[in-house]
């Protein structure tokens, strides 16, 4: 199995993950629109990190969803947030570098630790969700 198909599976379980707690709702909520915004965010951050050939333009939607859902973090999510500003600034940054004269030349550790850190603002995200709006036994 090849990275991208990978990053595919990946996406899709947590896509019909997302699906499933939509559809049958499986703790009631009354704030719908807190809900969605909940689960946009992570669509499009996991769109971002585990698809290939993904632009820095879906990272910005799942930050502009994050800023939404800031009541349902811990002090510890708080930081989150800017956190994932900065990966996507770096992004941007990183992006930018390969369209002029003289790219920038990342060592590959480097590359590596801001994605690991951008599957942390995800995994924390994911967690958040899940014993937020799935009901434990």
């Amino acid at each position: 199995i090849t990275l991208q198909n990978w990053g595919q599976i990946l996406f899709g379980a947590i896509y019909i993950l997302l699906l499933i707690t939509l559809l049958f709702k499986l703790k009631p909520t009354n704030n719908i629109p807190y809900f969605l915004s909940f689960v946009l965010t992570i669509c499009y951050l996991a769109m971002f990190l585990l698809l290939t050939r993904m632009h820095e333009r879906h990272m910005f939607f799942a930050l502009g969803f994050m800023a939404l859902i800031i009541p349902s973090f811990s002090i510890f999510g708080i930081y989150m947030i800017p956190l994932a500003n900065i990966m996507y600034i770096l992004n941007l940054i990183f992006a930018y570098s390969q369209l002029i004269q003289k790219p920038l030349m990342w060592d590959h550790t480097i590359v590596t630790s801001l994605s690991f850190v951008n599957i942390i603002v995800l995994a924390y995200l994911l967690k958040v969700f899940l014993s937020k709006y799935v009901k434990s036994n």
